[in-house]
């Protein structure tokens, strides 16, 4: 267990790693209620081959760097063991491109439910989630995609394989919608679902937060997400509404 952490800018102030936390060939992880801020990669999961059985849930992931991501599993679960799950994680970058979620290379059975990602994905492929590869057993359902900037939410665009399943998402960006799969690109919610024949009950536009500009990302009274979910229940990682994400001490 992984939990109660604050993990600071390790690749700038001479960390040898350049995560925040990584698990690396382990069994049964649970990395929870962490805080995890300018990391290359904020949490990172690797090479677990057999029944990986591990939770990623509670956290707050802010600002990774450039060529990193918030939250990062691959090469987990290749024998096709239990199930990772990446859950009501909150993850923020509001000054680069980095990737909100990355799963790919073999990771096989992650299921990304009830995360609120935000961030600037404008350019090099970067979006809310890339999903690409062997990734066989994969779902990214019920979560709240949040373009600050940019267009990009669910990308499989080197995916030649059959598309990751999605449904029950709230995608929102000013700047239009666009989803990856296998070279080409989907620039409506419509023009996704008849292509790759997801996200049949996901929706588009504002989650209504509490007070975006004050950095508090529980939903509204009268949000849209409130009810939108596969359970009828929120979407994003706030479902009851108290939930703490990062350390459960601090305020």
């Amino acid at each position: 267990v992984v939990t109660g952490f604050r993990y600071y800018d390790t690749l700038q102030n001479g960390g040898h790693n350049h995560c925040g936390i990584q698990r690396y060939e382990c069994t049964g992880t649970n990395v929870q209620h962490n805080f995890c801020f300018f990391n290359n990669t904020n949490i990172y999961l690797k090479d677990q081959d057999t029944a990986a059985n591990e939770t990623v849930k509670f956290n707050y992931c802010y600002q990774p760097e450039e060529s990193g991501a918030n939250i990062e599993i691959l090469n987990t679960n290749e024998s096709g063991g239990t199930d990772t799950i990446c859950s009501q994680n909150l993850c923020l970058n509001t000054i680069n491109a980095a990737v909100g979620l990355l799963g790919q290379d073999q990771g096989r059975n992650i299921k990304w439910r009830n995360n609120t990602v935000l961030g600037n994905f404008t350019g090099g492929g970067s979006a809310a989630i890339v999903a690409n590869y062997q990734d066989i057993g994969g779902e990214i359902n019920d979560n709240i995609f949040y373009c600050i900037s940019g267009s990009s939410f669910i990308d499989q665009e080197f995916r030649t394989g059959a598309v990751v399943s999605s449904d029950y998402n709230r995608f929102y960006s000013g700047s239009g919608f666009l989803n990856r799969h296998n070279g080409s690109d989907y620039t409506s919610l419509a023009a996704w679902r008849t292509g790759v024949s997801q996200d049949n009950n996901s929706s588009t536009g504002d989650p209504s937060f509490v007070n975006y500009a004050g950095n508090n990302f529980k939903l509204a009274g009268g949000s849209p997400c409130l009810t939108g979910s596969s359970t009828s229940g929120p979407q994003g990682c706030y479902i009851s509404g108290s939930e703490v994400m990062g350390p459960r001490y601090a305020a």
